[in-house]
């Protein structure tokens, strides 16, 4: 076999050449790379005899040559719709295996219009491809003949009329006397394969072997060759064109088809969202819990606003941290470690479970009882648990699980359970009429005594003083811890159903069905005083941690009982509130503080009051059925409920309460910087205070001036202290104070920093006019070109840095530039301006102030000017004394002022029309702020209290209490989830969920265990 080759012919085809011009004319003569033949009209490509156009005889080192060649004919001038442009016989191409090889060979040259011949030194020696050339001599003697020579020597003998031997090694021995004219060939020696395609003598060959089986010119093939091209590309080109058409369609109907389904998708959700929350709003009347498991699913469903603010509502209203439900009853015991950090919880089914608010899931079963559990108590050091149930008492490691039977109760149910305060000793008392005390940590009973065993109850042991009481008919018997000696019997009068100890164990006080409760001293006996006010019998009483408070509560069941509580003075016995607000009896009451009561009824809810007012300060609603006991941890700040809806419920009683106290006296502001550090100044001092333990970090002294105020930058690494004329900066990056600036002192307070708090306003002796001074680098000062000839009354520079607004006590208000001083705007107002503040895009200036700040002011509006034109915007009129603070909404859309009338009051920034007015506080609001997402506003004032509103209805989120005089600053950290509050007796700073985002609001949700 052979591999390509250039033209040759064959004798017999030359001899047609030699025909007259006539007949060269009729069948055309051409030229080819020099070889001149002559062609047939076009010979028969496809008769019934001729299968092949053409047949390659090549060595089979040459195989890779051969069959490129092969495939370089069969596209070359190939129309689009043809499969192949010439059809060429190559054994590996067409053969299979199987026998007959020799014959199916000559068959496929017998079928070929043509040979074409690959030379080279491999095909000389190979016996096929001599085989082939002699067969094709014989059996197709006219038959053409194309020589490629791919490697080797070649030399034509002219005087021979050959190749010449002795310079031809390329061709095999039946191809010598071939031809008798020596034949132009292909020349593709030194040519490698993988350059085959981009060689210019390659397809020049391929060109002149595929014209005369083409029938056609060389000029033309290549004309051929590029219109195909042209056509394939044009075709190509329209097809993916097409295709392209149809992709963009598919693809933008597929888009559109999404789009469609996903808008479906999230307005269906919407939908649900919001029918979710109308539904928890619905339910929150009579079942908070429920309802807040609705808005919870709404918010899962869609974020929508409705779905947000119904989860918030939900939360804020009961202050729960957490629910543990029971399988086996209504929950009818419950006692809380005096850390807060377990609650043990007994069902009337006898199961009691330990759990840690903190943690998630229901507990742990520490054992069953053979009846109900009727009482609990944790004792006050170690991990230990007294249980009282049906008919016995049991004392439990709350570790180990490991028990021990207190044996001797004849009757049940057991009624008290309780550790005395070091826990050596426990008292129960059962419906066999007697108290028994034991051993604390064997069980070991040491005594037993009458005792009436009354329903409700307080605790039996004083905390000083060794004593204990149990009851008679009508009597209080005391009795010492160490022997039960008898100290005192105190008659009341009636049965006694409740009686409890003073802290420093001198006093008693008594609850009996007499409906009346009576204060004793415990030494000499003697009835202090008679508390005279209920309807029904007395069965629950209190002491105040400091002893100055007692707190009584009846058991009422007449249809036309007040179903009050009340709290005494505990010297003489004189009122001093009643706590009303429960819709059927309560059941119990307690103080959490000196300062709180908390009371659980038969309402289905625990309710904490202000113990010297009365006012109910938060209602934790969430059982909906009967609530059977409640306790707190030593510090009042966590409360645990057992209900007959089959849970135990644990809350935050210190919701609104602050997180962390800084006392300081005399502060005057504070805010929080990034890092967990809050900044506090007062009168002499500024300080640097990690929040997470109140530790100080650095502190600065400050000069002796009043009310000194501070600016954190919006990133949260500097605040700017501004002191009355000291104005000084710190960076917790580096953790040091910036060089302080010393001005003229003695004039009204001013927030002289600017935003990001790199520059200050620097007012120096009068009449020299005030100069921008730099806080951080070298930066040149810059003054404003005004003599200052009167007292300034407030600052204030735009938050782009722009411009600085400064207001003065005649009236007249000027917008400078920053940068060069120059004035801007001069504006006279209508009376003076003690606050101003820019908007977000520091293009309008809202302004408030009044005659005097300690008197009723002649203006009370507030007003807002365009800043480029010194045109009035709007006017905010509503207030009926003088505005004391003013803050825009991160949008800048609202405004919210704090005026002296007790009222702060939402606007529309952009038409002055009043939105909400902001009812709540008893004393004159000093200080109002958007939280930083606009969603909230705090305020604060001289009620001693700091209250957060929501933006959107104007109504109350939360009351933070805890200061000790009136709240003059109030700002949101940088997250929107702290409140800090400063007054003169120090700083404190609240944290809450409900000033979260819905993932903040699902968090609290989880762990309060609604779902």
């Amino acid at each position: 076999m052979s591999k390509s080759g250039w033209l040759a012919y064959s004798q017999s085809e030359l001899a047609v050449m030699r025909l007259s011009s006539a007949v060269n004319v009729m069948r055309g003569r051409h030229r080819y790379g020099g070889l001149c033949m002559t062609l047939h009209e076009r010979p028969a490509r496809h008769s019934e005899k001729v299968g092949f156009d053409a047949f390659i005889s090549y060595a089979r080192g040459d195989e890779a040559i051969a069959a490129e060649f092969q495939r370089a004919l069969a596209r070359f001038a190939k129309s689009w719709y043809r499969l192949r442009a010439l059809r060429i016989f190559r054994d590996r191409a067409v053969l299979t295996t199987g026998p007959r090889l020799r014959e199916t060979l000559h068959d496929g040259l017998r079928l070929s219009r043509s040979l074409i011949l690959l030379a080279s030194p491999a095909a000389a020696a190979s016996e096929w491809v001599d085989e082939e050339v002699r067969f094709w001599r014989t059996a197709k003697p006219s038959g053409t003949v194309f020589l490629l020579v791919v490697e080797g020597r070649i030399g034509w003998d002219p005087v021979r009329g050959d190749f010449a031997p002795g310079r031809t090694d390329c061709l095999p021995p039946a191809a010598y006397g071939l031809f008798r004219e020596e034949p132009s060939w292909g020349d593709l020696r030194g040519i490698g394969i993988e350059e085959l395609r981009a060689s210019p003598r390659f397809v020049d060959a391929v060109v002149d072997v595929a014209a005369p089986l083409h029938g056609r010119s060389k000029d033309e093939m290549f004309g051929e060759d590029v219109r195909q091209h042209r056509r394939v590309r044009q075709i190509v080109t329209g097809t993916v064109a097409v295709l392209a058409v149809i992709t963009a369609f598919a693809v933008t109907a597929a888009i559109v088809a999404v789009h469609q389904r996903n808008t479906a998708e999230r307005r269906a959700a919407i939908a649900e969202s919001r029918e979710l929350a109308m539904r928890a709003t619905n339910t929150y009347s009579s079942d908070p819990h429920a309802g807040s498991e609705l808005a919870v699913r709404a918010v899962r469903r869609y974020k929508t606003a409705e779905a947000v603010e119904a989860l918030r509502t939900g939360l804020g209203l009961n202050h729960q941290r957490a629910a543990l439900r029971s399988a086996r009853g209504a929950m009818s015991a419950v006692a809380i470690s005096s850390d807060g950090s377990e609650v043990a919880a007994g069902s009337e089914g006898g199961e009691v479970r330990l759990w840690r608010p903190g943690e998630r899931g229901q507990g742990r079963r520490l054992l069953t009882r053979p009846s109900a559990v009727t009482a609990l108590g944790f004792a006050p050091v170690g991990r230990r648990l007294v249980i009282g149930d049906g008919g016995g008492v049991v004392l439990v490691d709350v570790r180990t699980g490991a028990a021990i039977e207190l044996r001797g109760h004849t009757a049940g149910p057991v009624r008290t359970a309780e550790f005395n305060p070091d826990g050596s000793r426990v008292l129960t008392t059962s419906d066999d009429e007697t108290a028994r005390l034991w051993d604390g940590r064997t069980g070991r009973l040491l005594g037993s005594f009458r005792d009436s065993a009354a329903y409700l109850d307080a605790p039996h042991f004083s905390r000083r003083r060794g004593l204990f009481v149990t009851r008679t008919d009508d009597q209080a018997v005391v009795r010492t811890v160490r022997s039960g000696t008898q100290v005192a019997a105190l008659d009341h009068g009636a049965a006694v159903a409740a009686a409890t100890f003073s802290p420093d164990g001198t006093r008693l006080v008594t609850g009996g069905f007499d409906d009346t409760a009576k204060l004793w001293d415990v030494r000499s006996g003697r009835r202090i005083a008679s508390l005279a006010g209920h309807r029904e019998a007395v069965r629950s009483v209190a002491f105040s941690p400091d002893g100055s408070l007692v707190a009584t509560a009846a058991h009422a069941t007449r249809v036309d009982s007040d179903f009050t509580a009340r709290v005494w003075a505990a010297d003489d016995g004189r009122p001093v509130a009643t706590l009303r607000g429960h819709t059927a009896a309560i059941r119990r009451v307690t103080f959490l503080d000196g300062v709180r009561v908390l009371t659980a009824s038969y309402d289905g809810t625990a309710r904490i009051w202000e113990a010297r007012t009365g006012e109910q300060r938060e209602s934790l609603i969430g059982h909906g059925q009967t609530l059977w006991d409640a306790v707190s941890d030593s510090a009042g700040r966590t409360v645990a409920t057992a209900g007959q809806d089959g849970t135990v419920r644990v809350w935050d009683a210190g919701a609104g309460e602050p997180q962390l106290t800084v006392p300081l006296l005399n502060a005057s502001d504070a805010g929080v910087l990034g890092g967990g550090l809050l900044a506090v100044v007062a009168d002499r001092e500024a300080r640097i205070v990690r929040l997470s333990d109140g530790r100080t970090v650095s502190s600065l002294r400050l000069p002796g001036t009043h009310g000194p105020l501070l600016r954190v930058a919006p990133d949260g690494r500097r605040v700017g202290i501004d002191a009355n004329g000291f104005v000084t900066s710190y960076d917790r990056g580096t953790g040091r104070w910036g060089p302080s600036i010393t001005a003229e002192e003695n004039f009204y307070s001013l927030d002289a920093c600017n935003r990001d708090v790199s520059r200050t306003l620097v007012l120096r002796p009068r009449p020299a006019a005030p100069q921008i001074r730099g806080l951080t680098g070298r930066r040149t000062a810059v003054t404003l070109r005004m003599p200052l000839t009167t007292w300034v009354t407030s600052v204030a520079f735009s938050p782009d840095d722009r411009y600085l607004a400064l207001a003065t006590t005649d009236g007249v208000l000027r917008v400078f530039d920053t940068g060069t001083g120059a004035e801007l705007r001069r504006l006279t107002l209508a009376d003076k301006a003690f606050t101003m503040v820019f908007s977000p895009d520091s293009a309008a200036l809202a302004v408030g102030g009044g005659s005097d700040l300690e008197n009723n002011s002649r203006n009370t509006d507030g007003r807002l000017y365009d800043v480029p034109s010194g045109r009035l915007r709007a006017t905010f009129k509503g207030h009926t004394q003088a505005i004391r603070a003013m803050s825009f909404s991160p949008d800048g859309r609202a405004l919210v002022t704090a005026a002296q009338d007790d009222t702060a009051r939402i606007w529309d920034a952009r038409t002055g029309r009043e939105l909400h007015e902001l009812r709540g506080h008893t004393g004159e609001v000093w200080a109002a702020e958007f939280s930083p997402n606009g969603e909230f506003v705090v305020t604060a004032g001289g009620d001693r209290t700091a209250r957060v509103w929501r933006v959107s209805t104007g109504q109350p989120v939360a009351v933070l209490r805890g200061p000790g005089d009136s709240v003059g600053s109030v700002h949101f950290d940088g997250g929107g989830t702290r409140v800090v509050a400063t007054s003169s007796d120090g700083v404190r700073v609240f944290a809450s969920d409900l000033f979260g985002d819905a993932d903040a609001l699902l968090a609290a949700a989880r762990r309060q265990g609604i779902e």
